[in-house]
């Protein structure tokens, strides 16, 4: 849902955004995911935006670990972030600039987690309507209340492309690669991994 209007002469567009994610794994439901966002958008000049936002995530995994009280992931976290936008190609392309702080509440202590996130992304219109997209971010993870010898630590990099086009007016078809590379301070909590999707969109 969102809403546009002018504030101070400047456009303005108020959204509230309510997601449903649940992922399996093996062939099973491995967790489930509710996600509402809050935020706003403001025009300072022709060709740029102001975003801010606020994201609060209610998780449950199907299995809640070997000890519920220390290593349950079922939890919410709350972020709030920042982002610049600046178009170009008459508006078709655009530049942007974010950074969010994420605050994560769990059920089990190892999962509680405090993180900062800085990410730079790139839309750029090529040929006979497609798009091209690319996208890279630098995540930092500390989990103060972590029960191991220290603290756990995460950095996470991510990097992502894709392609798109509007087949027409209301519907439109992505095709992404994301690859990301996590490196823990825990060696076995280190892993590297690569997807690949496609997602088609309706607009009305």
């Amino acid at each position: 849902l969102q809403r546009t209007t002018t504030v101070w002469d400047f456009p303005w567009t108020g959204s509230v955004k309510y997601a449903f994610n649940a992922a399996i794994l093996d062939g099973d439901l491995f967790n489930r995911s509710h996600i509402l966002t809050t935020g706003s958008q403001i025009g300072f000049t022709k060709n740029t935006t102001t975003h801010l936002f606020y994201r609060h995530t209610w998780d449950d995994f199907e299995e809640e670990g070997f000890d519920r009280q220390s290593s349950s992931r079922d939890g919410n976290t709350h972020a709030v972030g920042l982002a610049q936008v600046w178009y170009f190609a008459d508006r078709k392309g655009q530049v942007r600039v974010g950074y969010e702080f994420q605050k994560g509440f769990a059920d089990g202590w190892n999962f509680n987690l405090d993180a900062h996130k800085v990410s730079v992304s790139a839309s750029v219109p090529l040929w006979w309507g497609i798009q091209a997209d690319l996208g890279g971010e630098y995540i930092h993870e500390k989990y103060p209340d972590f029960r191991g010898p220290v603290p756990r630590e995460t950095d996470r990099m991510g990097f992502t492309a894709g392609l798109s086009k509007w087949l027409s007016q209301h519907i439109r078809v992505d095709l992404n690669y994301a690859f990301t590379d996590e490196d823990a301070n825990y060696e076995i909590l280190s892993f590297k991994r690569s997807i690949v999707g496609t997602s088609v969109s309706y607009v009305y």
